[in-house]
């Protein structure tokens, strides 16, 4: 009979073998989270280099790496209103290597000006975290004498047809803005979408624009464009005088161009924490910190699920303002 007290020498050596084995495997999985990154990170831009989405990324990449220990490369692949960049993204295996920059366009308005995506925004990506945003600037070219907001609603209603604006492309927020100062001043603006909004009215053939902080103010501060209001919930700390469309009775508007970092759905939580980290690292780094704040960006920073409330909630927001105004992808 087995002395099941007292197992055979056999016995005993599998046993000591496979709780060795266990142990290695344990310390094995230990070592392989704790070397996250172990090579460099890719995020993926899905807008033209220059645009804000890019000079953003580029910041936050640099002091990212620092933290990481890693090179943190951005790869820019525009096209389709950032759907072509994003739908790679979501087909990147997930291992906490690519990453792509989620924002107002791809991840808000695309899903309500889109019949088809190449990608689900819940159902493909993790959120990492919020970084910045960058509100629009209803901006006029001073030879139309229009000083002020109370002007413009003015001469829009003066003019024959309405008045134009220019914004990126349909669909952008400047776009989207600007039917719904038209929507709720009672006036009528005439969208006109352009790659280079702002040389269209710095040239005369446009008075106004609708766009983004970053690429206006420094014409502003050159003087060759006038800025009426700010679509920020509140006034920039570049540009203090400029009001903000929430300060003017009956125009109860505001929305900002937004970015952020997302991985690919089933990216370890590990990687997706060290990401985290490494995003408020980076956002907290004095060079970073001024220099997204002197071009007319806002520093946020959100995490993780409260990214994710904060996306959905903008795609309801923006949803409604593609309802409005009609628009269809060009």
């Amino acid at each position: 009979m087995e002395n099941v007290l007292n197992p055979p020498s056999s016995m005993r050596r599998r046993s000591v073998l496979a709780g060795l084995s266990f142990a290695c495997m344990a310390n094995g999985a230990s070592w392989a989270q704790a070397s996250y990154p172990s090579r460099s990170i890719k995020i993926i831009v899905p807008f033209g280099a220059g645009a804000s989405a890019d000079l953003i990324t580029r910041r936050v990449a640099e002091a990212m790496a620092t933290s990481l220990g890693q090179a943190v490369i951005v790869e820019n692949r525009p096209g389709a209103t950032g759907n072509l960049g994003t739908g790679v993204a979501a087909k990147a295996e997930p291992d906490g290597y690519t990453l792509v920059v989620a924002s107002t366009p791809n991840f808000a308005i695309n899903t309500a000006l889109y019949r088809q995506l190449p990608f689900d925004v819940d159902a493909d990506f993790s959120p990492i975290s919020l970084m910045a945003e960058a509100p629009n600037v209803i901006a006029v070219n001073p030879s139309t004498g229009i000083t002020s907001m109370g002007d413009l609603v003015v001469a829009a209603r003066r003019a024959p047809g309405g008045l134009a604006y220019t914004s990126a492309t349909v669909g952008s927020t400047g776009h989207l803005l600007g039917e719904l100062l038209a929507a709720r001043a009672g006036i009528r603006l005439i969208h006109v979408p352009d790659k280079d909004p702002i040389t269209l009215v710095l040239g005369g053939h446009a008075p106004m624009t609708i766009f983004t902080t970053a690429s206006v103010l420094p014409h502003l501060r050159s003087g060759r464009l006038k800025a009426l209001a700010v679509t920020s919930a509140s006034r920039l700390a570049v540009a203090p005088d400029v009001p903000t469309l929430l300060e003017m009775k009956g125009i109860d508007i505001s929305g900002t161009a937004w970015y952020g970092l997302v991985a690919p759905r089933a990216t370890p939580a590990e990687a997706q924490t060290k990401l985290r980290s490494a995003v408020k690292s980076a956002l907290q780094t004095p060079r970073v910190l001024s220099a997204l704040v002197d071009s007319g960006h806002e520093v946020r920073l959100l995490e993780g699920s409260d990214f994710g409330a904060f996306m959905r909630a903008e795609r309801v927001k923006w949803a409604e303002a593609v309802r409005l105004s009609g628009a269809r992808p060009e």
